[in-house]
Protein backbone atom coordinates (compact mmCIF):
# COMPACT_ATOMS: atom_id res chain seq x y z
CA UNK A 1 0.00 0.00 0.00
CA UNK A 2 1.53 3.31 -1.03
CA UNK A 3 0.42 6.09 1.30
CA UNK A 4 2.42 9.24 0.88
CA UNK A 5 1.88 12.67 2.32
CA UNK A 6 3.97 15.24 0.53
CA UNK A 7 2.07 18.46 1.20
CA UNK A 8 4.97 20.66 0.16
CA UNK A 9 5.16 19.14 -3.29
CA UNK A 10 3.58 21.24 -5.98
CA UNK A 11 2.64 19.84 -9.33
CA UNK A 12 5.52 19.97 -11.71
CA UNK A 13 4.88 21.38 -15.12
CA UNK A 14 2.15 23.80 -14.08
CA UNK A 15 1.84 26.64 -16.53
CA UNK A 16 3.06 30.11 -15.68
CA UNK A 17 0.69 33.04 -15.87
CA UNK A 18 1.19 35.51 -18.70
CA UNK A 19 2.17 38.83 -17.14
CA UNK A 20 2.73 42.35 -18.45
CA UNK A 21 6.37 43.33 -18.95
CA UNK A 22 6.22 45.94 -16.18
CA UNK A 23 4.78 43.53 -13.62
CA UNK A 24 6.76 43.57 -10.33
CA UNK A 25 8.83 40.49 -9.56
CA UNK A 26 8.26 40.38 -5.79
CA UNK A 27 4.47 40.57 -6.19
CA UNK A 28 4.74 37.79 -8.76
CA UNK A 29 6.51 35.54 -6.26
CA UNK A 30 4.02 36.39 -3.52
CA UNK A 31 1.09 35.52 -5.81
CA UNK A 32 2.69 32.21 -6.78
CA UNK A 33 3.41 31.33 -3.15
CA UNK A 34 -0.16 32.20 -2.10
CA UNK A 35 -1.56 29.98 -4.88
CA UNK A 36 0.71 27.12 -3.82
CA UNK A 37 -0.32 27.47 -0.17
CA UNK A 38 -4.00 27.32 -1.15
CA UNK A 39 -3.29 24.36 -3.41
CA UNK A 40 -1.39 22.51 -0.67
CA UNK A 41 -4.23 23.11 1.80
CA UNK A 42 -6.74 21.66 -0.69
CA UNK A 43 -4.45 18.70 -1.37
CA UNK A 44 -4.05 18.09 2.37
CA UNK A 45 -7.84 18.19 2.73
CA UNK A 46 -8.18 15.69 -0.14
CA UNK A 47 -5.65 13.39 1.56
CA UNK A 48 -7.69 13.57 4.78
CA UNK A 49 -10.86 12.82 2.79
CA UNK A 50 -9.29 9.77 1.13
CA UNK A 51 -8.06 8.59 4.56
CA UNK A 52 -11.57 8.97 5.99
CA UNK A 53 -12.94 6.84 3.13
CA UNK A 54 -10.27 4.20 3.74
CA UNK A 55 -8.86 4.50 0.22
CA UNK A 56 -5.19 3.79 -0.48
CA UNK A 57 -3.55 6.58 -2.44
CA UNK A 58 -0.28 8.00 -3.59
CA UNK A 59 0.43 11.71 -3.94
CA UNK A 60 2.25 13.22 -6.93
CA UNK A 61 1.78 10.00 -8.88
CA UNK A 62 3.70 9.68 -12.16
CA UNK A 63 1.13 8.17 -14.52
CA UNK A 64 2.73 8.15 -17.97
CA UNK A 65 5.79 6.03 -18.69
CA UNK A 66 8.65 8.10 -20.04
CA UNK A 67 6.90 11.42 -19.29
CA UNK A 68 7.18 13.81 -16.37
CA UNK A 69 3.40 13.97 -15.93
CA UNK A 70 2.14 13.66 -12.37
CA UNK A 71 -1.34 13.67 -10.87
CA UNK A 72 -2.04 15.08 -7.44
CA UNK A 73 -3.38 11.66 -6.34
CA UNK A 74 -3.70 8.12 -7.63
CA UNK A 75 -6.33 6.05 -5.83
CA UNK A 76 -6.89 2.31 -6.06
CA UNK A 77 -10.05 0.63 -4.80
CA UNK A 78 -8.23 -2.58 -3.88
CA UNK A 79 -6.09 -2.41 -0.72
CA UNK A 80 -2.49 -3.48 -1.25
CA UNK A 81 -2.69 -3.64 -5.05
CA UNK A 82 -0.67 -1.54 -7.51
CA UNK A 83 -2.10 1.64 -8.99
CA UNK A 84 -2.91 0.09 -12.35
CA UNK A 85 -6.20 1.12 -13.98
CA UNK A 86 -6.08 -1.80 -16.40
CA UNK A 87 -5.92 -4.37 -13.58
CA UNK A 88 -7.77 -2.78 -10.63
CA UNK A 89 -10.39 -0.03 -10.28
CA UNK A 90 -8.23 3.09 -10.03
CA UNK A 91 -8.62 6.81 -10.58
CA UNK A 92 -6.40 9.89 -10.78
CA UNK A 93 -7.48 12.97 -8.85
CA UNK A 94 -6.47 16.49 -9.76
CA UNK A 95 -7.03 19.55 -7.58
CA UNK A 96 -7.26 22.43 -10.04
CA UNK A 97 -5.94 25.76 -8.81
CA UNK A 98 -5.28 28.90 -10.78
CA UNK A 99 -8.64 29.04 -12.55
CA UNK A 100 -9.77 32.46 -11.39
CA UNK A 101 -8.31 35.77 -12.48
CA UNK A 102 -6.58 37.63 -9.68
CA UNK A 103 -5.69 41.25 -8.93
CA UNK A 104 -2.06 42.16 -8.30
CA UNK A 105 -0.41 45.48 -7.51
CA UNK A 106 2.49 46.56 -9.70
CA UNK A 107 5.62 48.21 -8.34
CA UNK A 108 4.23 51.59 -9.39
CA UNK A 109 1.12 51.04 -7.22
CA UNK A 110 -1.33 50.44 -10.07
CA UNK A 111 -3.38 47.25 -10.17
CA UNK A 112 -3.65 44.68 -12.92
CA UNK A 113 -5.98 41.69 -13.37
CA UNK A 114 -4.13 38.55 -14.41
CA UNK A 115 -5.57 35.26 -15.64
CA UNK A 116 -5.17 32.13 -13.54
CA UNK A 117 -2.75 29.57 -14.96
CA UNK A 118 -5.54 27.23 -16.09
CA UNK A 119 -7.47 30.12 -17.63
CA UNK A 120 -4.88 30.90 -20.29
CA UNK A 121 -4.71 29.32 -23.73
CA UNK A 122 -1.37 27.73 -22.80
CA UNK A 123 -2.78 26.39 -19.54
CA UNK A 124 -5.83 24.89 -21.22
CA UNK A 125 -3.65 23.28 -23.91
CA UNK A 126 -1.39 21.77 -21.22
CA UNK A 127 -4.46 20.45 -19.34
CA UNK A 128 -5.75 18.85 -22.56
CA UNK A 129 -2.38 17.17 -23.14
CA UNK A 130 -2.25 15.85 -19.58
CA UNK A 131 -5.86 14.56 -19.63
CA UNK A 132 -5.39 12.93 -23.03
CA UNK A 133 -2.20 11.21 -21.88
CA UNK A 134 -3.94 9.91 -18.75
CA UNK A 135 -6.83 8.57 -20.86
CA UNK A 136 -4.47 6.90 -23.33
CA UNK A 137 -2.84 5.16 -20.35
CA UNK A 138 -6.23 3.84 -19.17
CA UNK A 139 -6.89 6.30 -16.34
CA UNK A 140 -10.16 7.92 -15.36
CA UNK A 141 -9.48 11.44 -14.03
CA UNK A 142 -11.58 13.24 -11.42
CA UNK A 143 -10.93 16.99 -11.22
CA UNK A 144 -11.95 19.27 -8.37
CA UNK A 145 -11.55 22.92 -7.51
CA UNK A 146 -10.20 23.55 -3.99
CA UNK A 147 -13.62 24.79 -2.83
CA UNK A 148 -15.21 21.52 -4.03
CA UNK A 149 -12.94 19.60 -1.66
CA UNK A 150 -14.01 21.89 1.18
CA UNK A 151 -17.76 22.01 0.43
CA UNK A 152 -18.28 18.23 0.23
CA UNK A 153 -18.68 17.93 -3.55
CA UNK A 154 -15.51 15.81 -3.84
CA UNK A 155 -16.72 13.46 -1.08
CA UNK A 156 -20.06 12.95 -2.87
CA UNK A 157 -18.32 12.16 -6.17
CA UNK A 158 -15.91 9.71 -4.54
CA UNK A 159 -18.77 8.00 -2.68
CA UNK A 160 -20.57 7.57 -6.03
CA UNK A 161 -17.36 6.05 -7.48
CA UNK A 162 -17.28 3.58 -4.58
CA UNK A 163 -20.87 2.36 -5.24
Amino acid sequence: MAYTNNASAHREGSMSVEKPANYGGSAKLMARDADRAKQSAAEDAMGALLDSLGLPYERQFKYAEGRQLKADFAVCLVQGKPFDPLEYPSVLIEIIGGVYPFRRTRKDGSEVMLPGAHGTVGGIKADCERLNEATINGWCVLRFLPEQVKDGTARKVLERWLE
